[in-house]
């Protein structure tokens, strides 16, 4: 599976970022120093470690890069996703009761 950004960077499940760009070197570098996260549930708690390995996860780690560099950078940029992404895993509350007195 690749993921293409329009500035050139590629990546590639198991963790090859290729790219001479910021993007590039910032992606590289996140998960290189383990500071790579992706938002897959709503907080507090639903921030989780990207596992390189894992297509679910990698490609919300990578959309949510997209978010920052476009609205917190101002970009005009894209992301050509795989076609075959599973779907993100249910959250660790999936399937309990609610808490009552709780509001959700």
């Amino acid at each position: 599976m690749i993921w293409r950004f329009s500035d050139g960077t590629e990546v590639t499940l198991g963790g090859t970022v290729a790219g001479a760009t910021v993007l590039a070197r910032r992606l590289r570098e996140q998960l290189a120093d383990g500071s790579a996260t992706a938002r897959v549930w709503p907080p507090p708690g639903g921030e989780v470690q990207v596992d390189p390995t894992d297509a679910a996860i990698v490609d919300r780690w990578l959309q949510d890069e997209l978010d920052f560099w476009v609205r917190c950078r101002g970009l005009e940029l894209t992301l050509e996703r795989p076609d075959d992404v599973p779907p993100l895993p249910a959250p660790p509350w999936a399937g309990k009761p609610l808490e009552e007195g709780m509001l959700y």
